[in-house]
């Protein structure tokens, strides 16, 4: 038996008065324990030995009966952790204005129908339009608290490109450039989750529009005889982005989305300048899945000046268009399948525009 059971029955006990002296027993079946008190000379003092005695074995029981008894803790409340600031939020509350400059190219097939090209293999590249094309970006995000709802994100970016593009066919480049300006503008909302105190992750839901603004010229300048063309779509698609802060100043972002391209059009005409043979036209050009992967890395100078470098690889498709009268003379043409990858880099400053990071404050 532990010693604190031995005690517990033990502790009932009863004082005897003898001729020979004072007696505590024990009235435990289990435990026999006789404690004999000497009888003083006055009977003073034999009373007096006898509360004594009894005292100090009572007192001794209950220390050993406190010192066996089992301690009960105070339970344990887990903390609940508070919406906190650091490196990770302080990046993603900022506007950047950032140099841009995208390489672009885009690939058009020997898609089958009454245009296929009889020389080609049926698919084949039919001709290409490559080249870097620079510009500028600004960059707005911001990552809040609703309440007890932490890391709302939202972000937006606006871009335009402006210059040339080499033409290019199965023999190689002809010798052409095409005039080119694009816009771009894409939009998130998500919501990030602090994985550890450096770590976060974002999924989120995209979307956003592309127009590209082509002049189409087999060789030399463009001049009479060119035709401009309109591609444009939207997209939406889910996405997730992971960020690291390495130290408390840089930031490593990398994101990547899945989506769809809807509204998928091409509108054209004649260039200006030219001769009238190319009528406007229009023509959809189908859905496709696009594909959007990009990493970045931003790096405080300070609280609020910020730098920044990143670079994006985006893919996507349009199908081929249902013929559609192309020339003045009734003269019809198609619009064939194609594909394009750019691959955006860009570089820049921005101004973060939240508090101080600090650490995150638990609340019990």
């Amino acid at each position: 038996m532990p010693q604190g059971g031995l005690w517990s029955f033990c502790h009932s006990f009863q004082i005897i008065f003898g001729s020979n002296g004072i007696l505590l027993e024990s009235r435990s079946p289990l435990c026999k324990i006789v404690a004999p008190i000497r009888k003083g000379i006055h009977k003073g003092i034999e009373h007096e030995k006898c509360f004594l005695a009894a005292s100090v074995i009572v007192a001794a029981a209950g220390s050993a009966s406190a010192a066996d008894m089992a301690v009960k803790a105070r339970p344990v409340v887990a903390p609940v952790v508070g919406c906190g600031v650091n490196p990770i939020t302080a990046s993603n509350n900022q506007i950047s204005l950032q140099y841009a400059g995208i390489h672009k190219e885009y690939e058009e097939y020997n898609s089958p129908g009454p245009f296929v090209d009889p020389a080609l293999p049926v698919n084949a590249v039919l001709d290409t339009e490559k080249g870097w094309v620079h510009g500028v970006s600004v960059t707005g995000s911001a990552m809040f608290n609703l309440g007890a709802f932490c890391n709302a994100y939202v972000f937006g970016r606006g871009s335009y490109f402006d210059g040339k593009t080499d033409y290019w066919q199965p023999l190689g480049r002809l010798g052409g450039q095409s005039n080119a300006k694009i816009w771009e503008g894409d939009f998130r909302l998500g919501k990030g989750f602090d994985i550890a105190p450096n770590f976060m992750l974002t999924p989120y839901l995209g979307l956003g529009t592309r127009s590209w603004d082509r002049d189409v010229c087999q060789a030399g300048p463009c001049v009479g005889g060119g035709l401009h063309e309109n591609y444009s779509h939207s997209y939406v698609g889910a996405g997730l982005m992971a960020q690291f802060a390495m130290t408390p100043n840089l930031v490593l972002t990398a994101s990547g989305l899945v989506g769809s391209t809807f509204d998928s059009t091409i509108k054209g005409g004649p260039i200006a300048n030219g001769p009238q043979t190319i009528t406007n036209f229009q023509a959809g050009l189908g859905n496709s899945a696009i594909y959007k992967v990009e990493g970045s890395l931003d790096y405080a100078f300070t609280q609020n000046l910020h730098g920044n470098l990143g670079v994006e690889y985006t893919e996507f498709r349009y199908g081929q268009s249902a013929p559609f009268v192309l020339q003045t003379n009734g003269g019809l043409g198609d619009e064939p399948a194609s594909r394009t990858r750019n691959v955006t880099v860009r570089a820049g400053i921005g101004w973060a525009f939240g508090p101080a990071p600090t650490p995150v404050v638990a609340k019990y």
